[in-house]
């Protein structure tokens, strides 16, 4: 089964530290899952991450927390 770790914008979004920990996220996301994988992760306007609940993904949920904790310290709220 999945785990689930979405990422929406919200405030300041459009920080590059942000994106950068995402856009690592996202591609190792690919790397795994192949490229339509990779394209029903983005939804829409947003941005979002699924993640599988395996070791493969330490390195994606590390920069996905890091995300996190960055916008959290910005004001934002995820």
């Amino acid at each position: 089964s999945h785990l689930g770790f979405s990422m929406y914008k919200s405030g300041n979004y459009h920080e590059e530290e942000i994106l950068e920990h995402l856009r690592k996220a996202l591609n190792i996301d690919k790397e795994i899952f192949g490229h339509d994988h990779y394209e029903a992760s983005v939804r829409h306007s947003n941005l979002g991450v699924v993640l599988c609940g395996m070791n493969e993904f330490k390195d994606a949920i590390y920069h996905l927390n890091l995300a996190i904790l960055i916008n959290k310290k910005k004001g934002n709220n995820i």
